[in-house]
């Protein structure tokens, strides 16, 4: 099992290597109404100006007292959402890579697979005799294909699915069907079959969908392999070091600063190269055991 909040973390170590976070912790619980944190010791690195990260919340400093502790702040910085912390919450002050912005990435990185890569999701029809058009429910009308379908006679519930003779010819997904009752539709069509009530299994081949992910979301349980759990955070480490050369002066990528020298422009792109590559050797072998399992979805 790994959770986003996993991910976030495997991507971070891959960007910060060895720079620590300057962190703090929240001294009393906070919820997303309330507009001033206090912390549990002081420190003078927060300015106004500056952004805390709790979680995946942003906050914006308007001020900061060092005698009490305490923090006035913008909730929901950045387009994050408030929510309630509680007590003994780490507080990151400055984030270079803020988990709400790690995580973000991470569901750019999945959406952005190629239809090579698929989850499978099973559903069971009902077809009565002569029924030549099923259909399809909304949550699969964005399938990739079809991977398999199983029939059976709809009377003989304790026998083993049988593959149809050419379910590639016998079942086709048609898209943009239009009829008085159901408007424009995403409809199975059967060829040929059947002649009696038969129960009908189709595996859709469906992208994969974090939208509604949070950290405690379990990738697995959103149909990504263990295996390709590694590549989730490749992708999202890559999309994150796009456009962000190397700087000199006010680092992103490196614990101190450099001179012209030491970090000449284009830097930033080619320590990215090494990183495209495997990414791209990854999704191949990832899609080539979906192809090897389940074929290459058909329409």
């Amino acid at each position: 099992m790994e959770t986003v909040a996993d991910s976030v973390a495997r991507v971070r170590t891959h960007l910060l290597g060895s720079y620590r976070v300057i962190i703090n912790r929240l001294t009393t619980t906070v919820d997303q109404n309330d507009s001033s944190i206090e912390l549990d010791w002081t420190q003078n690195s927060i300015q106004r100006g500056q952004v805390l990260a709790l979680g995946t919340e942003e906050m914006l400093v308007w001020s900061y007292s060092p005698g009490t502790r305490t923090a006035t702040v913008e909730r929901g910085w950045n387009d994050t959402h408030a929510a309630t912390h509680q007590a003994g919450t780490l507080v990151e002050v400055n984030p270079r890579y803020p988990a709400s912005a790690v995580a973000q990435a991470i569901k750019d990185e999945v959406h952005g697979w190629p239809e090579t890569m698929f989850r499978v999701v099973t559903q069971t029809y009902t077809v009565t005799a002569s029924q030549r058009t099923v259909p399809v429910p909304q949550a699969f009308e964005e399938a990739y294909g079809i991977v398999r379908a199983l029939s059976w006679a709809a009377a003989d519930i304790d026998v083993d699915l049988a593959s149809l003779p050419d379910q590639r010819k016998a079942v086709r997904l048609r898209r943009g069907v239009h009829d008085a009752l159901s408007g424009t539709h995403t409809a199975l069509y059967l060829s040929g079959w059947p002649s009696t009530e038969t129960k009908l299994q189709i595996a859709y081949a469906l992208p994969f969908d974090l939208s509604g992910a949070v950290l405690t979301t379990d990738l697995q349980d959103q149909g990504i392999p263990m295996s390709a759990n590694d590549l989730v955070g490749i992708g999202a480490a890559l999309r994150l070091m796009a456009g962000a050369d190397a700087q000199r002066i006010d680092p992103q990528a490196q614990g101190q600063t450099r001179i012209v020298q030491e970090v000449p422009v284009g830097s930033g792109v080619r320590g990215m190269q090494p990183l495209a590559v495997l990414r791209t050797q990854r999704l191949a072998e990832e899609s080539s055991k979906l192809t090897s399992r389940w074929g290459v979805p058909f329409s």
